[in-house]
């Protein structure tokens, strides 16, 4: 895992997905690598998501999974996925988007969702989200593109979280520098960034031999150098 202020992957723009790379052997290796990491790290029935970036993969590639229970409330991501693959793959793990692109249906509506990160871990912040957004990707199993899906809460507020670190803006990056705009002008409230060492997101026994793990606890946690 890449951790945010110790690794330059999460503090830059991903590169585009380009066709000849989706459907490579080195893009497979690399997906899988993302969904292995993925179900490692999270937790047992946490709808949660990895980018490309927090491997040290320079790809706009997001894997999230695919869980039932959010299907069954209707989620409109899950179901654009689904529609897309033979009914024989309905109950694959997981999903990959590739060059996702959000564009905002309205600015006066916005929810705020407390956010952690695998890159992050022992923080959150309460972040401000867009209800309403269209989304714009690219199945990486069948690559088809899907346009301007409309999204409602169920998903808007969870992908976008996403898409923000794939531009290089961790939670640290919104908490002290974030591009919310609120009915026409930019948002006008403070996002505290808090510590909190009882979340265990983004933390494993692992971590306790990984001198990177160690590095960010000391230089971003303890120290504050942001």
């Amino acid at each position: 895992m890449r951790y945010a202020r110790i690794h330059s992957s999460l503090a830059k723009p991903c590169s585009e997905v380009t066709s000849d790379y989706l459907g490579s052997e080195q893009y497979q290796a690399d997906v899988e690598a993302m969904r292995k990491k993925l179900f490692k790290a999270s937790h047992l029935n946490e709808r949660k998501a990895i980018t490309a970036n927090q491997l040290g993969i320079d790809k706009q590639m997001i894997v999230m999974p695919n869980m039932p229970h959010y299907r069954d409330h209707n989620s409109k991501l899950t179901q654009a996925f689904l529609g897309l693959e033979d009914e024989e793959y309905h109950n694959k793990d997981s999903f990959v988007l590739i060059n996702p692109v959000i564009k905002v249906r309205n600015t006066h509506f916005y929810e705020e969702n407390l956010e952690s990160c695998f890159s992050c871990p022992w923080f959150q912040i309460e972040m401000p989200r867009y209800s309403w957004i269209t989304l714009s990707f690219t199945c990486g199993d069948t690559g088809e593109r899907v346009e301007d899906l409309e999204l409602d809460r169920l998903d808007g507020v969870f992908i976008q979280q996403y898409v923000d670190l794939l531009h290089g803006r961790t939670i640290i990056d919104n908490s002290i520098d974030n591009e919310m705009i609120f009915k026409g002008e930019p948002y006008p409230y403070e996002i505290k960034l808090v510590s909190s060492v009882t979340s265990r997101h983004g933390y494993r026994l692992n971590n306790l031999v990984s001198p990177n793990f160690w590095a960010f606890v000391l230089k971003v946690w303890m120290l504050r150098r942001y």
